[in-house]
């Protein structure tokens, strides 16, 4: 499949924009000068994506994906690999164990040239995902996941570009 995301947008913005991210605590209460910008801006985003479905016996399924993303604001290509293994129970019960690459576009004021840096990059997350699932009744279904996810090029303030790639973090859930 493919998806094509066109933005055309004019904005007209003006505030004190203390260049914060969620991971700067209390940077909202700021003395920071006022930034104002008038502009109007074109963008297009291109998804390509596949899977490939691959029963390897009765019980165990191979599920392969890959996705290739084009973004001209940024000028960035990226590759999404995807794989997931699923062993089938016998009592309508299924194991996943899967692992999955995706790349995320920053806050557009972040990357916007005034009140951000044009020169971050995207954001990246690896995916690491243990899950079961199990059919109850027709259309019910009961779903446990443990997850791993692993990130980097995280958005964080800096004090002579704005913003930078330099934040990295995990979650677990």
């Amino acid at each position: 499949g493919s998806t094509l995301d066109v933005i055309d947008a004019s904005y007209d913005a003006s505030f004190r924009d203390p260049a914060c991210t969620e991971f700067e605590v209390e940077c909202r209460l700021t003395d920071a000068a006022t930034r104002s910008a008038r502009d109007s801006l074109t963008t297009r985003q291109l998804d390509v994506f596949g899977e490939f479905h691959q029963a390897l016996n009765q019980r165990w399924l191979l599920i392969a994906g890959l996705g290739i993303n084009h973004e001209d604001y940024l000028h960035e290509t990226h590759t999404e690999p995807r794989i997931q293994l699923d062993y089938a129970t016998q009592s309508n019960g299924t194991y996943s164990l899967a692992y999955g690459r995706y790349f995320e576009f920053p806050e557009f004021a972040q990357v916007e040239e005034t009140f951000g840096n044009p020169a971050l990059r995207f954001l990246r997350a690896d995916h690491f995902v243990i899950a079961y699932e199990r059919e109850l009744e027709r259309d019910w279904y009961l779903k446990s996941e443990l997850y791993h996810k692993r990130m980097d090029h995280l958005v964080s303030g800096d004090p002579q570009l704005r913003y930078s790639n330099h934040g990295e973090g995990t979650a677990n859930g």
